[in-house]
């Protein structure tokens, strides 16, 4: 399957996030030019993602399990688990006005323009993983034992 092919199957041609919100330590919402948060809360999608990554150059089983074990103690308190996100869930943050990174940086500020592992298998090749590069915003397939970065995700109730 060709980059351009998966890059259609998220659907929108050109895509910017919106919805998004800043949430502090506390829970509470933060304007957007806040200089102080720690998650992400995308309301269209119901979801929050942490500000920073959750981990870097990590396999796809390090990936996974530093997913799992990301807290926040708001998250904790709302009875909220992270995991590593879906395909479609971390296409969700790409913003296709932007390159390098292909991310909106008033909300995930010095993300690194570099592959994001998700938990959906590349169907296509056995042993494969889906990830995205927030260099371009192009989802690809990869071998799990390249080292790449997590961002953890929690949905919402």
């Amino acid at each position: 399957m060709s980059a351009k092919k998966a890059r259609s199957m998220k659907g929108a041609t050109a895509k910017v996030p919106t919805g998004l919100v800043k949430i502090g330590r506390d829970g509470e919402q933060r304007k957007v030019g806040a200089k102080s948060w720690e998650l992400v809360y995308d309301q269209e999608l119901n979801l929050y993602w942490p500000k920073e990554p959750t981990a870097l150059d990590v396999t796809h089983a390090e990936a996974m399990t530093a997913a799992k074990a990301f807290t926040n103690d708001w998250l904790t308190a709302q009875g909220l688990k992270a995991d590593a996100p879906t395909r479609r869930q971390l296409l969700s943050l790409v913003d296709d006005t932007r390159y390098d990174p292909a991310i909106d940086v008033r909300f995930f500020p010095g993300c690194p323009s570099s592959w994001f592992w998700t938990k959906t298998p590349y169907a296509p090749v056995r042993g494969f993983s889906w990830f995205v590069n927030f260099d371009d915003g192009y989802a690809y397939g990869s071998r799990l034992g390249n080292l790449f970065c997590v961002r953890a995700v929690c949905a919402g109730q």
